[in-house]
């Protein structure tokens, strides 16, 4: 799955300043700039499976279909980096990535 826009950093912040909660997002009702619909979605899905990469409970064939959907759904490195940390370390990121 792809999105019509690359994620970056930007939208992870914004992501993050609302702890990945888009009913908060919402209720602010002035969208940020910054921010785009598909992000919403496409966070957490990259979040859970790099979550379940980083358990260790992933098949080969699940990770190479995460990164790949990484590759496509993202905008630079430093995205995908910033992604890879919140799924492994989401308390200190402050999110909830959505895995178990």
């Amino acid at each position: 799955m792809s999105t019509c826009r690359a994620i970056s950093k930007d939208q992870l912040d914004v992501y993050a300043a609302f702890n990945g909660d888009v009913d908060l997002y919402q209720i602010r009702r002035a969208a940020d700039p910054r921010m785009f619909d598909e992000a919403w979605s496409t966070i957490p899905r990259l979040l859970q499976g790099l979550s379940i990469i980083a358990s260790g409970f992933a098949s080969a064939r699940f990770r190479v279909a995460m990164e790949a959907e990484l590759y496509e759904s993202t905008a630079d490195e430093e995205t995908r980096q910033t992604l890879r940390e919140m799924a492994a370390y989401p308390r200190r990121s402050g999110i909830s990535n959505g895995a178990v």
